[in-house]
């Protein structure tokens, strides 16, 4: 392991309080760590990712996410599912050695548990652990409700060493009959990706996970409020949708993680929530222009704000009332143009 992923590798487990040391097992979290938190996966849970503890079927790291929502237990999968509501499902799989080298025997091994998670009954190959087992539940309880779907789910591989990816021919071959093996399965198509990350990736990765929550905007209509005994300065405002979707989505267009933390109440959905289902009757309709007026606006808090070179940067801040307002825009993103506008505080 190379001097910078070691700091970074006693870093982490410094911050976490993880005791134990340098092991593999640690080493383990510290890539999943690395690797999901940057995501924008909000509620996040390192604990119940980190699956390798022997009959592990080769997955170190297990996520489950619907609406870009980490789903910890399959009670709360239960109650998901119970809403009613359309979602959309997202599925890591990590393994990480401390190795220096990709090993194309480990990575074929990896890429079977992968395959035996979705097996049932007598067709079950590996030896499951507790986590392994009750995300396997997980799993079947997904497939049991395909139709709610609201899109083809992704499937995520990532296979971290130590070493340098240099595209050796035999491990491109393995990772292609991986690959191969789980379109097989025909659950998601063409959505697929699989990723293999040396000491390089490892650091990039590590590093993202200390960026500042921030956001550049232009921000033309605006009126300074009251002064407020706490509040450095504030703003009621008008922008376009399509500006402030800037604000709350990230680069690879998702909500930016923990935006609505101090939000009242939590995304309701579409498919039994009145108000957001006459949200998005608005969008589709010839009278889209009038949504500014009709939507009662967005309260944003942050601890910075500045202004340079015609823009605005505002940091560390929270969306604290629209939390409805945004997902719905996000959603809907697509049927979004330039004669909607929105208020915000």
């Amino acid at each position: 392991m190379d001097l910078i992923t070691n700091r970074y590798f006693e870093k982490f487990l410094s911050e976490f309080g993880i005791s134990g040391g340098l092991t593999d097992r640690n080493f383990e979290k510290f890539i999943n760590y690395s690797i999901l938190f940057p995501k924008n996966i909000s509620n996040f849970n390192l604990s119940s990712v980190s699956t390798g503890d022997g009959g592990d079927c080769a997955i170190d790291g297990l996520a489950i996410v619907l609406n870009n929502k980490y789903i910890s237990t399959l009670g709360e999968l239960e109650d998901i599912l119970g809403s009613g509501m359309e979602f959309s499902v997202e599925l890591y799989f990590i393994q990480s050695k401390t190795s220096d080298r990709f090993d194309g025997k480990e990575m074929l091994q990896f890429g079977n548990g992968v395959l035996d998670v979705f097996k049932v009954g007598d067709s079950v190959t590996k030896v499951r652990n507790e986590k392994i087992k009750e995300k396997c539940k997980m799993i079947q309880m997904l497939l049991d409700n395909y139709d709610s779907f609201s899109a083809t789910p992704r499937c995520y591989l990532y296979y971290v060493t130590t070493g340098t990816w240099i595209n050796d021919q035999n491990l491109l071959s393995d990772k292609e009959k991986i690959i191969l093996d789980i379109k097989n399965l025909e659950l998601f198509d063409k959505n697929i990706e699989f990723y293999t990350y040396g000491s390089k990736d490892i650091r990039k990765h590590y590093e993202l996970t200390k960026l500042q929550n921030s956001a550049t905007f232009e921000l033309k209509e605006k009126i300074e409020l009251p002064y407020m005994e706490g509040v450095k300065e504030s703003y009621l405002a008008t922008l376009p949708v399509k500006e402030y979707l800037k604000l709350i989505v990230d680069e690879q267009g998702k909500i930016t993680k923990g935006i609505f933390e101090l939000n009242v109440r939590d995304f309701n959905g579409v498919q039994n929530n009145r108000v957001n289902q006459e949200i998005i009757n608005t969008i589709n309709s010839d009278e889209k222009n009038y949504f500014g007026l009709m939507n009662n606006g967005i309260t944003i808090v942050g601890k910075s704000f500045s202004k340079g070179k015609g823009l605005y940067t505002i940091k560390n801040f929270y969306v604290v009332n629209g939390c409805q307002t945004s997902n719905i825009l996000h959603l809907t993103s697509e049927h979004l143009d330039d004669s909607m506008w929105i208020a915000i505080k």
